[in-house]
């Protein structure tokens, strides 16, 4: 039902917290005067130490409040300085050398030091953190010494002086300045730390919010910090954020925090797909935008009919992906047109547009699977998928798909966890209806990792050389310009052989009330398809 407006105006009290020195007394300006108050629901958050903070809700908070070691812009593959005003990697990407901005506080008034940022990034290595996130850091010389609890701090972070330092890492990597922006490798105080060793709720980090506890223990309210001194060239206005206060509201469950959208608890909340249809209606504005979990078919093994890349473009071809996802997500999905991020990149590579379809393409798909000399009655291929969730109703539309358009049976299987290893390891062609899930849209990890020989998630054994070579050339690179056209040429490989068939990406959902939210810039939601919520200030203010 659309949203009734049961208040004109919320005035919350703003926080300030006072930089100077390690006085952490409040100001109580009027929030009016400044950039107001929103109010965000969000599920429940968990703790907001950086190496231990899991799940989009706690992420966002700490991209909000705290400045990373680099700033990572929506859509921008190349990262932006932050706590960090220059840095420089090395011709073959093993080296990169940092300068942090002079004069930079954490917001007790101690001072961001490089000694900081090497905390930072051994405290998600420890053993003893139980960091979810360790595999950030993986690369970084010393890293297997810190696992094992021989050595506290990595190795390979050399401190230069109080604000330059240089990282050594294990092998080529290209991203690892991007790697920097993680919520996760946020530095804070080191006092902070000092005061709890095994880590506090609350970071004491810099950046443009500082971060209390609000009403509730799962409540937070975000205070503008008055002497911001850093800035974050990800975002506008310097990164120093537009609303006076961010006040979060934490809740069960999504539905929960929709919910109390709708009773103008708070003025913008993450949408449910069931309750798609009564947010459009509604008197707000609806916001959607697809995040990086995405969802593909990939073959196994190389031999059979599916080894012959047309048969594979031709499956591609024969799916009309908007119809699956209108019957078993209703609009919680948004097709699949590419590989990498959406925004990634000035285009999409002409293989990809030439052989990912949002609806089927029936006279080109035959002519792929002609092309290949397959006669479609011979073959018969199981689709792999979980017995849980939807992957059934997913696996049995692409088999009716595949068999109307190109003749060819595509027979669901369900798989159990106990089971997968086992199918995994049979020598007949199979397909496999899988999901990739990350925090940080790194293009290694949506190519290198799943489709490069030997890579970490291979586990469908794909091989081929020249992709590989153009991944290599890219980790290798000390230029993020040129890493970023290596790895589009990666992608345009990838699409052409067709290992793997992109299907569609998850899409977060938001509904906010613009009567009492503004959102400044061309965007509202990010690459991970939350708000960017130090673009959002209070209508009027």
């Amino acid at each position: 039902m659309p949203r009734i407006r049961l208040r004109t105006a919320i005035s919350f009290v703003a926080a300030l917290a006072l930089v100077a020195g390690c006085n952490d007394e409040l100001l109580e300006p009027d929030d009016e005067a400044f950039g107001g108050s929103i109010v965000v629901g969000l599920p429940q958050v968990g703790t907001l130490d950086p190496p231990r903070v899991t799940g989009l809700p706690a992420l966002s908070i700490l991209r909000t409040a705290c400045d990373g070691v680099v700033g990572l812009e929506a859509g921008n593959p190349v990262p932006q300085p932050a706590l960090a005003e220059q840095w420089s990697l090395s011709s073959v990407a093993r080296l990169l050398k940092v300068q942090l901005r002079e004069g930079l506080q954490f917001q007790d008034g101690t001072p961001v030091t490089s000694s900081a940022v090497r905390e930072a990034l051994s405290r998600v290595a420890r053993p003893g953190t139980d960091s979810p996130w360790s595999s950030l850091v993986s690369k970084v010389e010393g890293f297997g010494e810190v696992v094992t609890g021989e050595a506290t701090s990595l190795s390979g972070v050399r401190i230069i002086d109080e604000t330059s330092f240089e990282v050594r890492l294990s092998v080529p990597a290209s991203e690892f300045p991007t790697v920097l922006s993680h919520p996760a490798l946020t530095p804070v105080s080191l006092e902070s730390i000092r005061e709890q060793p095994e880590g506090a709720d609350l970071p004491v980090c810099a950046g443009p919010y500082r971060v209390r506890r609000d009403s509730g223990d799962q409540d937070f309210r975000l205070g503008k910090v008055s002497e911001y001194q850093s800035r974050n060239d990800a975002y506008l206005n310097s990164g120093r954020g537009l609303a006076e206060v961010i006040l979060i509201r934490a809740y069960d469950s999504q539905e929960d925090a929709y919910q109390a959208y709708v009773s103008n608890e708070v003025d913008l909340a993450p949408v449910p797909d069931s309750r798609l249809g009564e947010a459009q209606a509604s008197e707000g504005d609806l916001h959607s935008g697809p995040t990086t979990d995405l969802t593909y078919l990939g073959f196994a093994p190389a031999g059979g009919p599916t080894a012959d890349p047309r048969v594979r473009r031709a499956i591609s071809l024969s799916i009309d992906r908007l119809a699956i996802i209108e019957a078993v997500y209703g609009d919680g999905r948004d097709p699949a047109e590419r590989w990498l991020d959406p925004g990634y990149g000035s285009g999409i590579p002409q293989p990809c547009a030439q052989y990912l379809s949002r609806i089927d393409d029936p006279q080109r798909a035959q002519a792929q699977l002609a092309e290949a000399a397959v006669d479609p009655t011979s073959v018969e291929i199981p689709l792999y998928h979980s017995d849980q969730g939807r992957g059934r109703l997913v696996a049995e539309a692409v088999q009716v798909q595949v068999k109307q358009v190109l003749g060819v049976d595509v027979t669901p299987a369900p798989v159990r966890r106990q089971s997968v290893e086992e199918a995994y390891s049979s020598e007949d062609p199979s397909i496999w209806l899988l999901s990739t899930r990350v925090e940080l849209p790194l293009p290694d990890q949506f190519l290198g990792d799943p489709f490069r020989t030997g890579g970490k998630s291979n586990i469908l054994g794909f091989s081929d050389p020249g992709f590989d070579d153009s991944i290599h050339a890219a980790e290798r690179s000390s230029s993020p310009e040129e890493a970023a056209r290596l790895y589009l040429e990666a992608e345009s490989r990838l699409c052409d052989l067709m290992p793997g068939i992109p299907l569609w990406r998850a899409v977060g959902h938001w509904a906010v009330d613009t009567s009492a939210v503004v959102f400044e810039g061309n965007r509202v939601l990010g690459s991970l398809g939350v708000p960017i919520l130090r673009h959002a200030r209070a209508a009027g203010a």
